[in-house]
């Protein structure tokens, strides 16, 4: 074997070793591709909408930062929203039973009495208790859910959304409030107050199809 050819094997050998090979494999850590990846999907973005143009390396560079700025602010909503549904799902889970029985009509004619007293003393949270009762007992009589004493609005929540998916979801809208408000001691303000009056209203006037 000639010293040329020993040479050539030798550094085949040096270069085969894991010190040399480190220098040919990807040094970057996952945020590093992640960056990149978001770069060159930006890159393709770009090429895309500007088809034949050619904007400069600067130009690209700030859309591309423009457009992971959006996107982050995007997911921040997106986490938000689905934070804020979770809350809302936890609020309705939570134990608590309103011990209501059946209403007879001298009962209700009293609960009416109540609620106009509390919005005369200008009472808002005793008022959106009461008025929520009421709303039971008005979807009791039209047969959309059974009052029990035992039942928490999660289990009305549920009874609803077995045959009347959108009276559900508007029962949802109305038991968070009140939920928010009886046992969150949320400030009770006139114009929530008045949009909670209006849900439970449209709530009533629905009926069992």
């Amino acid at each position: 074997m000639n010293e040329h050819e020993q040479l050539r094997q030798t550094l085949e050998r040096i270069l085969a070793q894991d010190t040399y090979q480190a220098y040919y494999q990807d040094q970057r850590n996952i945020f590093q591709r992640i960056r990149d990846w978001l770069f060159e999907w930006g890159g393709k973005l770009l090429e895309r909408w500007f088809g034949g143009l050619s904007p400069s390396q600067s130009v690209g560079d700030a859309i591309i930062v423009l457009l992971l700025i959006i996107v982050g602010i995007f997911l921040i909503v997106l986490i938000g929203l689905l934070s804020t549904n979770m809350l809302r799902r936890y609020q309705l889970k939570r134990k608590h039973g309103l011990a209501l029985n059946k209403l007879d009509p001298a009962s209700e004619e009293d609960y009416w009495k109540q609620f106009d007293q509390a919005i005369h003393e200008q009472d808002l949270q005793k008022a959106v208790r009461i008025r929520f009762i009421l709303a039971l007992f008005v979807l009791d009589k039209n047969d959309l859910l059974n009052v029990q004493s035992w039942k928490t609005n999660w289990d009305y929540f549920n009874e609803l959304s077995g045959h009347h998916k959108t009276i559900a979801t508007q029962f949802y809208q109305v038991a968070v409030y009140f939920e928010s408000v009886t046992y969150g001691n949320k400030p009770v303000h006139s114009a929530p107050f008045d949009q909670f009056l209006k849900q439970v209203e449209q709530l009533e006037q629905e009926e069992d199809n």
